[in-house]
């Protein structure tokens, strides 16, 4: 809702091109574009549900390429209210990913409550998807 603090959404209708338009209509907001290599993208659309129409989430690899570089092309002119976090940077190292994010989301970071990184929570299978072309 329009004045929450925090607002998180990923899907349709408001997608990473649509995001101008989005904090046009809220001055207040800001975006943060997760971005993920696109292999693993298209690997975990094939397999997923899309929620709201029910059946794969993507049928076409092409239509998901061409949607991941939307995105990727989206983030990279982002304005100041627009902050770009890797998927992998956030597997890889959490701490790091979110020491870089706190500032911009006006936060402060606190110690995790538990010993680990968040790779531990990831499935062996999924720690196998393809790495980051960057």
């Amino acid at each position: 809702m329009a004045g929450d603090a925090v607002i998180v959404y990923k899907g349709d209708p408001v997608v990473s091109w649509t995001v101008p338009e989005a904090l046009a209509a809220i001055p207040e907001a800001r975006a943060l574009h997760i971005l993920r290599d696109p292999r693993a993208v298209l690997a975990s659309q094939r397999r997923s549900e899309f929620s709201y129409a029910g059946g794969r989430f993507s049928y076409s690899l092409a239509h998901t390429a061409d949607d991941w570089a939307k995105s990727e092309a989206q983030a990279a002119r982002g304005g100041p209210r627009e902050a770009v976090l890797r998927y992998e940077a956030l597997v890889e190292d959490a701490d790091a990913a979110l020491d870089g994010l706190a500032p911009f989301l006006g936060a402060e970071r606190r110690p995790a409550p538990r010993a680990g990184g968040f790779a531990e929570l990831i499935t062996e299978a999924a720690r196998g998807l393809p790495r980051s072309l960057a």
